[in-house]
């Protein structure tokens, strides 16, 4: 009998998931791949099923805790020996290796032909933006590219490294500062808070709080619901002719038992 640690498994780019269901109890037997815990990130929930056979001897973690790849969710007595678990660990592990290798584009194959030489840069001091003081900003392309990718402005996050330069880490803390921070609307663009009715008065009440993925739709309808331009347009047509022609063709498809409507000629006149 051996005692294995049961991890968060590797789930890509998500981070900070917050564990909505435990379907274990300490003393429950689990076979492979039966589910120990649900975690709900921004976008989906998904199951983390056990990685092995045996007997949950400790649960490390709570309902509504936050976590990340590679924390403990469980131990495990397992009766196979440890080799055994080590070695599905560590097929599960090359397989995902694989699983990568295969999904990840081929890089072209770069012409062998000389280059004429340009004079190198330095990468601290390349042309750069400057900020609103003046002064320069020194970020290499790596991090350039991950402030693209990720909608921010450089000119706003203070680097961190060797004389001021940013580097990834300066990108993502300021990313994460700018969801804690609240965020202020520009004038005109948002609308006065509408104060609710005590809804007691009504009956009795009862709260249920929101799933993250339903408090992250909520923000972001709301969010479209203010910035989306609310326009509605008014055409006149003359389809008498249209409407000929439709009768026309109804008569002929009438032994087909078939009817057409003007809707597949509405969709072609705006399609053109």
């Amino acid at each position: 009998m051996t005692t294995e640690q049961v991890v968060i498994p590797d789930i890509g780019d998500a981070k900070d998931v917050e564990v909505i269901e435990i379907c274990v109890s300490i003393g429950d037997r689990v076979v492979e791949n039966d589910a120990l815990i649900v975690i709900e990130s921004d976008k989906a929930s998904m199951e983390v099923p056990a990685p092995f056979e045996g007997t949950v001897t400790d649960i490390s973690l709570a309902l509504g805790d936050v976590v990340n790849t590679g924390d403990s969710i469980a131990t495990l007595d397992v009766e196979a020996p440890a080799s055994n678990v080590e070695e599905k660990t560590e097929e599960s592990k090359a397989d995902a290796s694989q699983e990568r290798a295969e999904t990840t584009p081929e890089q072209p194959v770069r012409d062998s032909s000389p280059i004429p030489e340009t004079p190198p840069t330095p990468e601290g001091s390349a042309i750069s933006p400057t900020r609103e003081d003046g002064s320069s900003i020194y970020a290499g392309p790596a991090v350039r590219k991950l402030a693209r990718e990720l909608g921010v402005d450089l000119g706003r996050v203070n680097g961190s490294g060797a004389n001021g330069r940013i580097v990834k880490d300066d990108v993502k803390a300021f990313v994460k500062q700018s969801f804690t921070q609240p965020q202020t609307l520009a004038a005109g663009a948002g609308i006065p808070p509408i104060e609710l009715p005590d809804f007691s008065r009504f009956g009795e009440v009862e709260e249920v709080p929101l799933t993250r993925i339903q408090a992250r739709g909520a923000e972001n309808l709301s969010r479209s619901w203010l910035n989306v331009v609310h326009v509605t347009q008014h055409d006149e047509a003359d389809i008498s002719e249209l409407e000929e022609f439709r009768s026309k063709l109804n008569s002929e498809a009438a032994d087909r038992d078939s009817r057409l409507t003007p809707v597949p000629f509405i969709i072609k006149a705006c399609a053109s």
